[in-house]
């Protein structure tokens, strides 16, 4: 469908339209394994995305912008380019920047998650072992919230290899590298709970990959 370009008196109704967001995180977890055209375009996280690395060598801290521009790509997949492109070709009002029109975006698509306009999102990788479930079910198959991915998916293997399982086929399908970062929350010493991208998480740990990279939110807000 052809976008027309945006102009000032700009319609975030349009664009959920256009955009076909669905609220619910797990939107999130149908980003397959390949890296598409949008993606080439816009790519996932690098260098010049970064802010000043902390004083651990476990995490750095990313812009908001680059961590919105992420979560839009993820989600929007090769809707994301033409939607980003127009975002950047906008007149802008005065006090407004290119990124303050994403955060608008995201808070328009999804008013109910404030912690996407917090400044306190880092790049980490995890091993794969202290990735804990933090919701009850994974497209509608009902999972051991609270528990490791590992101990769990350790018994669905047989089912995952017969395609009895949820997206069996994108699990299994071969490993071509990087993939858009899961979204976790430290809820306990050194148990990090995926609340966005459980697919992805899971196709670690079918390909034997031990470390997941991932943004971790580190704000007070209970999520």
């Amino acid at each position: 469908m052809s976008i027309p370009l945006l102009r000032t008196g700009f319609e975030w109704t349009t664009i959920r339209k256009v955009a076909n967001l669905d609220q619910k995180l797990c939107v999130g977890d149908q980003v397959s394994h390949s890296i598409d055209a949008t993606t080439r375009h816009w790519g996932y996280l690098n260098s010049d995305m970064l802010a000043t690395p902390m004083n651990t060598d476990l995490e750095t801290r990313i812009s908001l912008e680059a961590f919105h521009r992420h979560f839009l790509v993820t989600h929007l997949k090769r809707k994301a380019a033409c939607l980003l492109d127009q975002l950047e070709r906008r007149e802008c009002r005065p006090g407004e920047t290119f990124g303050s029109l994403l955060a608008n975006l995201v808070a328009s698509c999804y008013p109910d998650n404030p912690e996407f306009q917090e400044d306190v999102w880092y790049v980490r990788e995890l091993p794969l072992d202290r990735c804990y479930f933090a919701h009850t079910d994974f497209r509608f198959r009902r999972v051991p919230k609270n528990e490791r991915f590992v101990d769990f998916l350790d018994t669905q293997l047989q089912e995952i290899e017969r395609g009895w399982f949820p997206c069996s086929s994108e699990i299994r399908a071969p490993w071509s590298g990087p993939m858009p970062e899961p979204l976790v929350r430290e809820r306990e010493s050194e148990k990090y709970y995926i609340l966005d991208g459980q697919l992805r998480v899971i196709r670690h740990w079918y390909h034997q990959v031990p470390d997941v990279k991932v943004f971790i939110y580190r704000g007070q807000l209970a999520i």
